[in-house]
């Protein structure tokens, strides 16, 4: 495999490596991760297809606009894929994406 460099990142570009091609052949158009990190949200990109939606973690007390614990809920309706993040420390929806279907 490629040389790497030791940083955190590491297994990300092997993750990108791997999963990107199957990706953009199935024509993603959205991933949703989360653990303990700040919401943000990717807009997809010329080099990658998809959108990425990250949830927020347990850090209640954090000053941050973007540190919050969260959920991230889907539905569809009207043949569109509805995305909410919930803002767990204030109880408000943070953002909401919708998606339509291709």
């Amino acid at each position: 495999h490629p040389h790497y460099t030791h940083d955190y990142a590491i297994w990300q570009r092997t993750c990108a490596n791997l999963w990107g091609p199957l990706l953009h052949k199935a024509k993603c158009q959205l991933i949703i991760t989360a653990h303990q990190h700040r919401v943000k949200f990717d807009a997809p990109q010329k080099n990658r297809c998809w959108a990425q939606i990250v949830g927020g973690g347990p850090e209640m007390n954090s000053k941050s606009q973007n540190n919050f614990p969260s959920v991230i809920e889907g539905r569809v309706e009207n043949n569109q894929l509805i995305v909410n993040i919930h803002n767990l420390k204030d109880g408000n929806i943070f953002k909401s994406f919708t998606f339509k279907a291709r």
